[in-house]
């Protein structure tokens, strides 16, 4: 199917962690050209880039600190200075939560990490949008798309810095969807579950993730790749009319 996304400039924020980085090879596959904005991965995102390039595609690396507006303004110039400015921002960049064991006591986030993942998730991901909404609407046209986490609808013990912050970003979007849809922005949220990722293998134990597999109604945890596929749909022309959902790629859980 073709998306109709050839030769779109896309800026994909956290673009060097396992969702940003199937989110970029799928946009690159399509035709786009990709800003692979990166904070500590610099490595991975520039190999990510020679590696569309060298697949025929165009990319290019760019600094990009949630926490820093001029470094988003910068990034954003960079695409601009390669191509033009972006028609499509997909924003994957987020703070991880620290990890707590199932079983450990139930605390209230302290002030620290509100702070943190306030100013990081939410206030970082508004300067995206504000840097990158002036060239989508020169042309009339534009996709953004948030990446959220089902801990926003449902909760997550012992998380709850994490999941209030990302529940911010859906009233944000569905706000957004309305102040921009009639110029042809449409914005969307995508909402993994617990992903089968490779930090997540690395850094969660096993017997965390067996459960979190056996009470998904599919009998595994979904990928960063279903869900890259479907945030460039929503990040493409092939994308008419959905604007202000939230769509849950979890297997059902």
């Amino acid at each position: 199917m073709d998306l109709g996304l050839e030769g779109k400039v896309a800026l994909v924020t956290g673009g060097s962690g396992c969702v940003g980085t199937a989110v970029t090879r799928r946009l690159a596959a399509e035709g786009a050209r990709v800003a692979i904005g990166y904070h500590d991965g610099r490595l991975p995102a520039e190999r990510a880039a020679a590696e569309i390039r060298e697949a025929g595609g165009q990319a290019l690396a760019v600094e990009l600190d949630l926490g820093d507006p001029a470094s988003i303004q910068a990034a954003v110039r960079a695409a601009a200075e390669a191509w033009s400015g972006p028609e499509v921002l997909v924003s994957c960049a987020w703070v991880h939560p620290p990890w707590r064991a199932l079983d450990g006591p139930v605390d209230p986030s302290p002030a620290a990490d509100w702070e943190g993942q306030l100013r990081l998730n939410v206030e970082g991901t508004s300067h995206c949008v504000a840097a990158a909404v002036p060239a989508m609407r020169a042309r009339g046209w534009g996709r953004i798309v948030l990446v959220s986490s089902g801990a926003a609808e449902d909760g997550q013990a012992g998380m709850e810095a994490y999941a209030g912050a990302k529940a911010a970003l859906h009233g944000f979007a569905r706000s957004l969807a309305q102040t921009l849809g009639r110029e042809q922005v449409l914005t969307n949220l995508v909402v993994p579950g617990f992903l089968d990722t490779e930090r997540n293998r690395r850094t969660v134990p096993a017997p965390a993730l067996d459960l979190w597999a056996s009470q998904t109604p599919t009998g595994r945890l979904a990928t960063a790749d279903e869900v890259a596929r479907v945030a460039v749909f929503l990040a493409s022309p092939a994308n008419g009319s959905v604007n202000g959902a939230a769509v849950r790629v979890s297997g059902g859980k």
